[in-house]
């Protein structure tokens, strides 16, 4: 659903007026607890306060075709505008009156609402949690009209919805369906995305049976990223050419299409942390999986690339591919250290110290070697945190993890699936919310 939560007169003033009344949490605090309330749910909401009762009825006024519901907090206008009553009678958006404090145990002229009567109930004394108390009561009626659960989002099945899948093996685990159905109902997209365990000797079959059952596209984990490049008897992009593996696949008038969003994926993720890799040396870690994307985006870019790997001829093959901003090295820590020392920006795109494996890095003193001003950045995203990342980030460096590259390589590949324009910053702010809280 997509919720316009409005705030009234001197709300912006939380966490400074009466907070004995109104708790210390700011209205900044309430904004992102009610985002990421939606997003959690499959939702969105968009957050508006004004000390001006103009400002709130435009917003009534424009939340058609917009908004599937209103949370409003009137302030002190519950109790005199017939205004905004008006307003909410006149765009037929169902709405809940919210007050954090209990408004009949204060003030006499406080327990009365001229705008009850244009809303379907009233919520009051449960601080923020009444917000959410109200955002539930939509959601919950949304869901018993049409819906199941699926990975924690609200996901409508109806008839005639598109398929999407992610495949692998293994696959039960991913993300990517929690994040895919969260965006799909956000979008209020007609389509549902699941997870398929598929056995590389049987991919074929699995392309054969989605042509015939009139699957969108999907998105290919390991082992298949290679598999899948002579498959693709729709063409390729270029950059599933130039990266020679593919991850996402459109089925077309029954054709397979093979792209590839790692890349991208990876620049835009840099790009929301505020890192350009233009002019940058990069040091980058690991010769498989995505490696050979983020290694070729990163010089498309403007970067210079040392590949390490512990197979140096794997680290060469990928530098063939451009020698003159690319030079393979070993793996050892006196290399690494050596490196690190002109590196910007360190990638790491090997398994060490991701969760289920046994692999770990063995020597990391290279961190120490860094650069106060680089940017150390982990593909791994389970655990939220390796060890890598808690060195690096004990020395004072900038550190991600591999979920913002996730995100984004999961938004390219829903805009090549529906052709909707999905990359907004509304709905990332609201995504990174929900992965914050995973």
């Amino acid at each position: 659903m997509r919720f316009l939560i409005l705030n009234g007169p001197n709300l912006n003033l939380l966490g400074r007026r009466e907070p004995e009344v109104y708790g210390s949490d700011t209205y900044a605090d309430l904004c992102r607890r009610l985002i990421t309330f939606a997003a959690r749910r499959g939702s969105s909401a968009t957050c508006f306060q004004s000390n001006y009762e103009g400002a709130i009825i435009d917003q009534i006024h424009n939340a058609p075709g917009r908004f599937d519901a209103i949370v409003l907090n009137p302030g002190a206008f519950t109790h005199y505008s017939y205004a905004i009553l008006d307003a909410l009678q006149s765009v037929q958006i169902p709405a809940v009156e919210v007050h954090i404090s209990n408004i009949h145990k204060r003030e006499e002229f406080r327990h009365k609402s001229v705008l009850a009567p244009a809303c379907v109930g009233q919520v009051c004394g449960l601080g923020f949690d009444g917000y959410e108390a109200a955002m539930t009561y939509f959601l919950e009626k949304e869901e018993t009209r049409a819906g199941v659960v699926h990975s924690g989002v609200p996901v409508r099945l109806q008839n005639g919805m598109t398929k999407l899948f992610v495949i692998g093996d293994p696959v039960l685990h991913s993300l990517s369906p929690l994040l895919q159905n969260t965006m799909i109902s956000m979008l209020h997209l007609p389509y549902v995305y699941l997870a398929q365990p598929v056995k590389q000797e049987r991919l074929p079959e699995f392309l054969n049976a989605c042509k015939v059952l009139g699957v969108a596209g999907f998105n290919a984990t390991m082992p298949h990223k290679e598999a899948l490049l002579p498959l693709m008897d729709g063409g390729l992009s270029d950059e599933a050419r130039r990266f020679g593996a593919v991850n996402t696949v459109c089925i077309r008038d029954g054709k397979c299409h093979g792209h590839n969003t790692d890349g991208q994926g990876f620049l835009l993720a840099l790009r929301r942390l505020g890192v350009s890799p233009k002019g940058k040396r990069a040091l980058l870690l690991g010769a498989g999986g995505a490696s050979k994307a983020v290694a070729l985006s990163l010089v498309a870019a403007g970067a210079e690339v040392a590949l390490c790997n512990r197979s140096v001829k794997k680290a060469e093959t990928i530098c063939a591919a451009d020698p003159t901003h690319m030079t393979p090295y070993g793996f050892d820590p006196k290399t690494l250290c050596t490196l690190a020392k002109e590196s910007d920006i360190l990638v790491n795109c090997t398994s060490l110290g991701m969760e289920g494996t046994c692999g770990q890095f063995e020597d990391l003193s290279f961190i120490a070697c860094l650069p106060e001003a680089a940017v150390v950045y982990d593909a791994i995203y389970s655990p939220r945190e390796t060890l890598l990342l808690q060195t690096a980030r004990a020395r004072g460096l900038q550190t991600a993890n591999g979920l913002l590259m996730l995100l984004y390589q999961a938004i390219l590949s829903l805009e090549l699936f529906t052709g909707e324009t999905v990359l907004g910053e509304e709905l990332c702010d609201s995504m990174e919310l929900l992965l914050g809280t995973l």
